[in-house]
C-alpha cells in the first residue's frame, strides 16, 4: 500500500521545515507550484524530488517527523562542520 501523503504532503513538510512552522501546508504547496512553473517543470516531478529529500533527511536524523525544531538545528550544525 502506498503512502497517500507522498509526494505532496512530504514536499510541503520539507518547505515547512526549512521556512518554519508559521508556513501552512497550503502556502508551501503554492510555493512548490510557483517553483515548478518558474522552472518549467511538472509539478509532480518537483514534489517527488522534494518528498524524496524530505525522506532522506528524516532517515538521516532518525526522527519520526522532520518538523520538530531539533531537525533544523541539527541540519545547521551539520552544514557548519
Amino acid at each position: 500500500m502506498s503512502d497517500p501523503r507522498y509526494p505532496y504532503t512530504y514536499a510541503t513538510d520539507l518547505m515547512r521545515n526549512q521556512l518554519g512552522p508559521h508556513i501552512s501546508r497550503a502556502h508551501a504547496s503554492k510555493i512548490i507550484a510557483l517553483v515548478a512553473d518558474t522552472l518549467d517543470m511538472n509539478l509532480e516531478d518537483v514534489a517527488i524530488k522534494m518528498a524524496d529529500r524530505y525522506q532522506e533527511l528524516v532517515g538521516e536524523y532518525e526522527i519520526p517527523d522532520a518538523r520538530v525544531p531539533e531537525f533544523r538545528s541539527r541540519k545547521i550544525e551539520k552544514e557548519e562542520s
